[in-house]
């Protein structure tokens, strides 16, 4: 189970709990005291009766009659497979209630009745402090079951991220549960996140003990980037702008050489495809409008801050962004209430391949063969939309699996915030959840840093959070605002954070982006995709093949082409780019 959440109609492992049960029928002699007294013969058939409803998908039916059996015998065997039944088909109600009478009575000493219940309070009313120790008795009673041991591992490590010892007895918990089933995806995958937070924070330890010797010198650089500020700030990243650079005077090696393969991010001006020229929100809606995608809106705690909370055509949600005028401007900060649509693939509806500006072309997604992993897998899921409105925003996140980004502005206008990728440390990163301590809402834009620079803007954290994230003080951000046309260049590992913005009386952006592998991040993506395979068969496909002796590793840099067609892009896997 390992907390999974299962699917109304499993009731396959329904069926097959009560064929169980009924193998202990016949000591059901036994009953509570008072209750009447049914024949063996008579429960057989009772529970038949529940089996063949079951079966057929009644399962409120197949409860209805467990549970009457149970009223009348208190038969604990029978109360389990009720639970049980309950449990698998998300009758959370009836399945707590049934393991409780359980735990506090004939089978108090049951790991399977424990776990079961650190997992409802887990997964389904969220209540952590209550799942704790119901996982806690659950390995107290069977030191070697594996998900007792691996959800309390994990819980454990989830609820103390901050703290070195819980989080090493975390990983310890999940180390018995390898130990345990040590093919189980889930534990290995719950086991390697633990893992890179016990890193992490050894890492944050180290950088502290290190600030605490130089005390002065960190703040340095950050005062002296503030100087414009008429007060001084309390604790400041040190802001500077991301580099521009016109299509027609960077070649595709000098981009490849001083920035993808150092790891900087820049803004390509002027490099923009015809194909994309064309773009507009009209165009979508034209191609797409009948298309379905979810709708993400902000949630603090989940990954870049976003949860997808509804699903709506494409025509509806544009008409939406239509009607309504912007809420505040992203000056204010992002709003809690707008909706985003957030990398929509381009895969899913009708729109016109586009050309791939030929700084990205090198993809080796795209070499692998396609029938080497699933239709939609990452290899062809991107390009994709994001549509906002002025407000909106993702918060601090990184782009999975090492991969680098680019974007292209069609419509409106963007800030960008990008931080280094040696500095996720100093940013408080938990890899349990996906976020970061440091975000939108903890920094605060002290107007500019530099009058010559109007989008030079300094942040720093707002006095409530200055105390807590010291290593923050002096980090280096790069902050830009990418218009019409232009194009992004984010490198792999890089933290940031993204707000749409007015420009001029527009409201709503719209940008095509991708993520994609190429020389400056193949060893890395590589190893995270096969690590990501424990569960996730296209990671491990793609992983397999570009960690291949042969796979095509060269990078094509003397290209004179500004853009690639989309046809040459994607039969790099049988003839290469040009």
């Amino acid at each position: 189970m390992q907390g999974a959440l299962l699917h109304p109609s499993a009731t396959i492992m329904s069926v097959l709990l009560l064929r169980v049960g009924l193998c202990c029928l016949g000591c059901c002699a036994v009953a509570s005291a008072g209750a009447e007294q049914l024949s063996p013969e008579v429960l057989e058939k009772r529970v038949a009766v529940a089996q063949e409803l079951a079966a057929s998908g009644n399962v409120d039916q197949a409860l209805a009659e467990l549970e009457e059996v149970v009223e009348v015998t208190g038969h604990p065997g029978i109360r389990m497979l009720t639970a049980k039944v309950s449990f698998e088909n998300q009758r959370w109600q009836r399945s707590r209630h049934h393991f409780t009478v359980l735990a506090n009575g004939a089978m108090g000493n049951s790991a399977e009745v424990w776990f079961s219940l650190g997992v409802i309070a887990e997964r389904v009313n969220g209540a952590v402090e209550t799942a704790l120790p119901h996982y806690r008795k659950a390995v107290e009673y069977s030191p070697v079951h594996a998900e007792a041991l691996s959800s309390l591992g994990t819980l454990l490590a989830k609820a103390h991220s901050g703290d070195q010892a819980k989080v090493a007895a975390g990983m310890a918990l999940l180390t018995r549960a390898m130990e345990a089933s040590p093919k189980d995806p889930v534990i290995l995958r719950n086991h390697r996140l633990v893992r890179r937070q016990h890193v992490e924070l050894k890492k944050r330890s180290e950088l502290l003990a290190t600030m605490a010797t130089m005390p002065h010198r960190a703040k340095t650089e950050a005062h002296e980037k503030a100087k414009y500020l008429s007060t001084p700030p309390p604790e400041c990243a040190v802001v500077v702008p991301i580099p521009r650079e016109p299509a027609s005077e960077l070649t595709l090696r000098r981009f490849y050489e001083e920035y993808a393969a150092p790891g900087k991010p820049v803004i390509i001006t002027g490099g923009l495809p015809p194909s994309l020229r064309s773009w507009d929100l009209s165009l979508i809606e034209e191609r797409c409008g009948d298309s379905t995608a979810s709708v993400r809106t902000p949630k603090a705690g989940t990954w870049a801050g976003l949860e997808a909370t509804h699903n709506v055509t494409l025509a509806a949600f544009f008409g939406q962004l239509r009607r309504q005028r912007a809420v505040k401007a992203a000056a204010e900060g992002p709003s809690q209430q707008l909706p985003y649509l957030f990398d929509f693939s381009l895969s899913q509806c009708g729109l016109p391949p586009p050309d791939i500006p030929a700084y990205f072309s090198n993809d080796f997604l795209q070499r692998v063969p396609p029938h080497k992993v699933s239709p939609g897998s990452y290899r062809d899921h991107w390009p994709s939309v994001f549509v906002g409105q002025a407000g909106s925003a993702s918060d601090l996140h990184v782009d999975g699996w090492c991969s680098n980004f680019w974007s292209a502005m069609i419509r409106g206008k963007k800030r960008w915030t990008i931080f280094r990728k040696s500095d996720v440390s100093r940013l408080y990163r938990n890899h349990l959840s996906g976020t970061f301590d440091v975000n939108i809402s903890t920094m605060e834009s002290l107007g500019a840093a530099d009058p010559t620079q109007p989008q030079d803007r300094t942040l720093c954290l707002k006095p409530p959070h200055a105390a807590h994230y010291p290593l923050v003080r002096g980090i280096r951000v790069s902050q830009a605002e990418v218009g019409p046309g232009e194009l992004l260049f984010v490198p792999s590992r890089s933290p940031h954070w993204v707000e749409n913005l007015m420009d001029g009386d527009d409201h709503i952006s719209v940008a095509l982006a991708a993520n994609f592998v190429d020389g400056s991040n193949v060893e890395c993506a590589t190893k995270a995709l096969k690590a990501m395979g424990v569960d996730n068969v296209d990671a491990r496909a793609l992983g397999s093949e570009m960690g291949r002796v042969d796979f095509d590793k060269a990078m094509h840099l003397d290209s004179a082409l500004p853009w690639q067609s989309w046809d040459a892009f994607k039969g790099q896997w049988a003839a290469p780019l040009r």
